[in-house]
C-alpha cells in the first residue's frame, strides 16, 4: 500500500542520513584537526556510491548528514 511504501522509503532516508551524519560526528569528536573530518566525510560517500556488494546510492541523504555535521563543526 501507499502508507507502507512511504515508511519504507522514509526509513531507508533516515538510515542512510544517520550514516553520513553520525561518523562525521564522531570524526569531530576525536580528530586533532578539520582535514581528518573531511577525509571521514569523502571515505563516507564513496563506500555509500561504491559498497563493496551490491549495488550503491546516489548518496543524497547520506551527503545531507554530512551536511547537518559539518554545519555544527562551523558555527
Amino acid at each position: 500500500s501507499r502508507s507502507t511504501r512511504f515508511s519504507s522509503t522514509g526509513a531507508a532516508f533516515i538510515w542512510d542520513l544517520l550514516k553520513g551524519l553520525l561518523p562525521v560526528l564522531l570524526a569531530q569528536r576525536l580528530s586533532f584537526f578539520p582535514g581528518e573530518t573531511l577525509v571521514v566525510a569523502a571515505l563516507v560517500v564513496l563506500g555509500h556510491t561504491f559498497p563493496l556488494g551490491g549495488k550503491g546510492g546516489k548518496a543524497v541523504a547520506t551527503g545531507l548528514g554530512i551536511l547537518l555535521a559539518l554545519q555544527h563543526q562551523a558555527e
